[in-house]
This record gives C-alpha cells, sequence and structure tokens, in this order.
C-alpha cells in the first residue's frame, strides 16, 4: 500500500515503555504520512530539508519506512534503491 502498511501480528508486542500491548492476531496499520512527519522526532517535519540526514540519529533513521519492513515490504524497493 502506497500510503503505509498493513499487518497481522504473529505474537503479542509490547511498546517500548510498556503501556501497550497489541495483541497476537491483532490487525493494525501504520499511515507513513503520519510517521514521516512526526513532530516529536523530525524538527520542521512539513518542511522539505535533505540535509537533515546528513546528522540523523538513530531515532530519525528508526522513524523513516519509506518501503515498510520485513517479508511484505514494497517490491519495488530494490529498483527504487538502485535508481
Amino acid at each position: 500500500m502506497a500510503t503505509g502498511s498493513i499487518r497481522l501480528t504473529g505474537r503479542d508486542i509490547k511498546c517500548k515503555d510498556v503501556s501497550l500491548i497489541i495483541p497476537k492476531g491483532s490487525i493494525y496499520s501504520f499511515h507513513q504520512l503520519a510517521l514521516h512527519r512526526n513532530e516529536h522526532i523530525f524538527e520542521n517535519a512539513d518542511a522539505f530539508e535533505p540535509e537533515r540526514w546528513e546528522t540523523a540519529d538513530e531515532e530519525i533513521c528508526g522513524s523513516f519506512l519509506p518501503f515498510a519492513l520485513g517479508n511484505l515490504n514494497c517490491v519495488g524497493q530494490s529498483l527504487a534503491i538502485s535508481e
């Protein structure tokens, strides 16, 4: 899906602060536009600032998922990276 990713959980997933547990068998989705424009992670999140990647820390890199993750990631990922 171009706007996000939909998954079925194969196990219970605990958030880092353990305030939320996503139970096994749940269907969940995340919208990439909302993820990539999170003001708590990206300063001036709505602005086009390619230079932010020159000094990107682990939190910023871990919050950028243009191709999703896992076995069901984007089928065009290798083509996009090679371009």
